[in-house]
């Protein structure tokens, strides 16, 4: 009988096998697929969800740029510091690289298991390794990551924080207006009301002074 650390492993062991030449190793200590370069990292992460018989698999991809986040790190409130080193920058699903209506594929059998590992891999290998190349480069993901904002897509306070970031580092002359538009659209979370936008006003404060 398949369990969920069988299911688990095979696929993260099977998914390095196959990108092992690009660069990507398993670390299963924390239990990621992790591509590190100069800056930062890639990363295929795979999450497995248990209703035994039956397990559903699902599939990250996400970069992190390591200037970015240090600087986020330093001014998101009640941020545990355990979780720092492995915040990521931009990312995406298996939904939006293949069109599926789920961000996941159902499996109860060891040949679905074999078949849902392949299609992993043929997304991972057809649409997934162009979007880290893309988004390692700061000024793709700075583009992308604002008009995700002011398409309101997102309005919590860690991608606010990235995209005041990455517009500063990246010289974008939209910075000193999206300071004060960024506050309109933000949206506490529950109990940081108070917090969140002393945080943001913080990070502005260093962002404008660099």
């Amino acid at each position: 009988m398949m369990t969920k650390r069988y299911v688990f492993s095979k696929a993260a062991m099977c998914i390095e096998e196959n990108f092992k030449l690009e660069g990507f190793r398993f670390i299963k200590s924390n239990s990621r697929i992790l591509k590190k370069y100069y800056g930062g990292f890639n990363l295929i992460l795979l999450h497995v969800l248990d209703y035994s018989p039956i397990f559903q698999i699902e599939l990250f991809l996400s970069v992190r740029i390591d200037i970015v986040e240090n600087i986020v790190n330093d001014f998101i409130p009640n941020r545990n510091p355990q979780f720092m080193k492995y915040t990521e920058t931009i990312g995406t699903s298996y939904k939006e690289l293949s069109g599926a209506k789920e961000n996941l594929i159902e499996i109860s059998t060891e040949k679905e298991l074999d078949n849902a590992i392949n299609e992993f891999i043929k997304i991972i290998r057809d649409k997934g390794l162009a979007f880290f190349e893309k988004y390692q480069n700061i000024e793709m993901v700075n583009a992308e990551i604002k008009k995700q904002i002011l398409n309101k897509e997102y309005n919590y306070i860690g991608i606010i924080m990235q995209s005041l970031s990455l517009m500063k580092l990246c010289n974008d002359p939209d910075f000193d207006v999206l300071c004060d538009k960024y506050k309109e659209l933000y949206v506490p979370f529950v109990g940081q009301e108070i917090t969140g936008r002393k945080a943001l006003d913080n990070l502005i404060k260093y962002l404008k002074a660099m």
